[in-house]
């Protein structure tokens, strides 16, 4: 996967990514240290993200530009986070991931499964996640909640 996804594809995985780099680039953008370790796990941790998304998207059947209004999460542990940290290794298989955008950061998430590293890059999600829902002035942001933020 390019370490910048610009683009949004016409497919729903192609809005997931896209939004999980955003919000992903926001956070690296408003966070203080840790550079050298998001360098090397960036894309890790979007494909993860994007995951999470995509489970939560297809959970409520929803398509293409609807995943904007995938909660990020909620005070009941719902919505994105709820996913990565409840239900992390189904959302990863579950992933449409394709050659080129996504597939080989899946298979390498899936690989590590029950490891430190693992562990460590589902902390780095929650942290992404928590750090958008605290700078939102929603009370259960949306991924589209988000978009003002992350494209500013």
């Amino acid at each position: 996967m390019d370490d910048e996804v610009q683009l949004i594809g016409d497919s729903t995985w192609d809005f997931c990514l896209t939004g999980a780099d955003q919000l992903v680039r926001w956070h690296e953008e408003h966070q203080q240290g840790a550079a050298v370790w998001w360098a090397q796990q960036r894309s890790l941790v979007v494909v993860f993200m994007a995951s999470a998304i995509h489970s939560r998207a297809s959970l409520s059947a929803l398509k293409g530009s609807q995943v904007a209004s995938v909660a990020l999460g909620d005070a009941y542990g719902a919505g994105v986070l709820g996913t990565v940290r409840s239900f992390a290794l189904a959302a990863i298989e579950g992933a449409p991931a394709r050659q080129g955008l996504g597939a080989q950061e899946r298979r390498a998430l899936l690989d590590c499964f029950g490891t430190h590293a693992f562990d460590s890059l589902q902390q780095a999600v929650q942290e992404v996640l928590l750090h958008h829902l605290g700078a939102s002035r929603t009370a259960d942001p949306s991924l589209g909640d988000r978009s003002a933020a992350v494209t500013a």
